[in-house]
């Protein structure tokens, strides 16, 4: 395959979650992105996201809500 020019060059972007037991939240970006890069075989993104597994809150939330409005 031969080297793509900077203009031709697709929009690449990845992203990670953080082990909210583990105080390293840094170390594991680095480490996330750096193994991500290898994978796409790429040296930059142009977007790099972090993003939170919302839905263990969410699925404790609802269910405590759910308990509330349900056991009266």
């Amino acid at each position: 395959m031969e080297e793509l020019t900077e203009k031709e060059r697709p929009y690449a972007s990845t992203k990670t979650a953080f082990d909210l037991t583990a105080p390293d939240f840094a170390g594991q970006a680095e480490r996330a992105l750096i193994d991500s890069l290898s994978r796409l075989h790429m040296d930059s993104v142009y977007l790099y996201q972090v993003v939170q597994p919302y839905w263990r809150f969410a699925r404790r939330v609802c269910k405590r809500d759910y308990a509330r409005r349900h056991t009266r």
